[in-house]
């Protein structure tokens, strides 16, 4: 309902359930985190952690693998022959021989493959067939396990993928050739080894994460069901926070567990109950001066109409006896305003039909209307019926209309639009007046406030009063040099707010 660049005062029900809302998962957000994300982090830590120790388990047990097949088949190597194997010994009744019992021993141990090198990285022997001579180009990803294996020592390379996409691992033994009692490397004998087992740990890992997100899923409906047994209460104490700061006195604090919160709850409910004693003793004091005002003034009142009587044709005379006759008629209705808004509101809800209601209120006021020449419009999809009590409703408008008037300049319109808007009807009181300065609309509510030199400062306490206990919203907005609108919601079926005896209410 509002407008851009223009002050308002007070919300609908509406927006006070979206930021009761928002407060309530907000709150549930940040308690559902601070454990779930710590959680989460440990969970997929887990998970990562353990698929990387199973791989670099498995791996390198590949690695030992692969290097116990590559030393089981130095000793099937006699050095004296593969030191003098050269280009076109393929076909050599040797070389033959020494490919068969490495072929025997790759297919015993399941190796894809088994070759033999020298220094240069050029082959000796492979069970595949490649010729004597012809280099190696791919040992060259292998040069820091190969300067080591060279050195003396078995090494396996790392994890390699060939063309057609399966994971290797190649496992290397030094052939050693001893002369003069000096032992040398003379070739290295490499196994290959296909890591197919890959394959099965993706499957794994794939198998761990599914768990994983299970788990995450069982750790949030927990963290939700925890969630909210720790914000339950708070969002209680929030409701009833807001139920005080808007007034309403009436519900009890509701009793919460016996920890902090639940102290929290007692102490705001003992903060209600004397609150609302205390607003219940101004209440029997202004009703009791209202009341002790209010009797003198009938009697001032009747003694001022003899009065007049008696003085027919003093003109002068009667003049001061009727300013005194209207000077107690407005303190007798300064007393009234007093005792509406000291006594307990009971409504009586009927049906009426609204442009009935309109045309009478429009009645009720012809004579101030015309004085300054004001056109009162009524506008909008009018409901056939519409449910709430005439009189309170009509004081309310009757006080707003004439609050309008007075601010409006000669030969003005003010308009009264009604709508449907949700379970309800929406009625807007247009003027155009000069606006309300944004400090005095900030105060607007506030009992016994006014900018007139005779004026109680009641009429629109009073007006949100009534609105209110049909259950509806009132609100103001306001600008200056560009009018003021009074925004009244009523609903459909209203919800009778009653205001209950202290003793009742305790």
């Amino acid at each position: 309902m509002g407008t851009p660049g223009m002050a308002e005062t007070s919300i609908s029900p509406h927006e006070a359930k979206r930021r009761k809302t928002s407060n309530f998962w907000g709150l549930r957000a940040k308690v559902s985190l601070a454990f779930l994300l710590p959680g989460l982090f440990v969970l997929l830590g887990v998970v990562l952690f353990a698929g990387m120790r199973l791989r670099d388990g498995l791996e390198r047990e590949l690695g030992q693998r692969l290097i116990s097949v590559a030393q089981a088949a130095v000793p099937l190597l006699p050095t004296e022959i593969l030191s003098f194997f050269q280009a076109g010994d393929s076909s050599s009744r040797s070389y033959r021989s020494l490919r068969r019992k490495l072929l025997r021993l790759q297919r015993a141990t399941g190796a894809r493959r088994i070759y033999v090198f020298n220094r240069k990285k050029r082959s000796l022997l492979d069970t595949r067939i490649v010729p004597i001579g012809k280099e190696y180009f791919q040992l060259s990803f292998d040069a820091l396990e190969l300067e080591q294996v060279f050195g003396g020592k078995p090494k396996a390379s790392i994890l390699f993928r060939d063309r057609f996409g399966v994971d290797y691992k190649t496992g290397f033994a030094p052939v050693f050739e001893t002369k003069g009692g000096k032992k040398t490397v003379i070739a290295v004998v490499a196994v290959e080894g296909s890591a197919s087992f890959f394959s099965i740990l993706k499957d794994v890992m794939r198998s761990l994460f599914v768990i994983a997100f299970l788990t995450l899923l069982l750790v949030i409906a927990a963290m939700f069901l925890f969630s909210r047994w720790v914000v339950a209460p708070v969002s209680k104490l929030v409701t009833s926070a807001q139920d005080i700061g808007a007034g309403e006195l009436t519900k009890p604090v509701p009793s919460l567990s016996r920890d902090e919160i639940g102290f929290l709850a007692e102490t705001m409910e003992e903060m209600r109950k004397n609150i609302l004693a205390r607003d219940h003793q101004m209440q029997m004091m202004l009703s009791g001066i209202a009341h002790e005002v209010r009797n003198p003034l009938g009697g001032m009142e009747l003694f001022s109409g003899i009065l007049i009587e008696e003085l027919a044709g003093d003109e002068e005379k009667l003049s001061h006896a009727r300013r005194i006759q209207r000077e107690l008629r407005y303190l007798a209705n300064v007393v009234s305003s007093f005792l509406d808004f000291a006594r307990p509101t009971v409504l009586d809800i009927q049906p009426h039909d609204l442009e009935d209601f309109y045309f009478e209120l429009r009645m009720l006021l012809a004579s101030d209307l015309d004085k300054k020449d004001i056109s009162l419009k009524v506008e909008g999809d009018l409901p056939k019926t519409l449910h709430f009590d005439r009189s309170r409703l009509q004081q309310a408008l009757l006080n707003l209309i004439q609050n309008a008037i007075q601010a409006s300049g000669q030969d003005t319109t003010i308009s009264i639009k009604t709508s449907p808007q949700g379970e309800g009807h929406l009625i807007e009181l247009v003027d155009q007046g000069p606006g309300i300065p944004a400090d005095k609309l900030e105060r607007i509510y506030e009992p016994f406030f006014t900018t007139k030199e005779k004026g109680t400062g009641l009429g629109v306490p009073l007006a949100k009063k009534f609105i209110e206990s049909h259950g509806g919203t009132f609100s103001i907005r306001s600008e200056e040099g560009e009018g003021t609108t009074v925004l009244i919601w009523l609903p459909e079926t209203p919800k009778i707010q009653r205001e209950l005896d202290l003793n009742i209410m305790m």
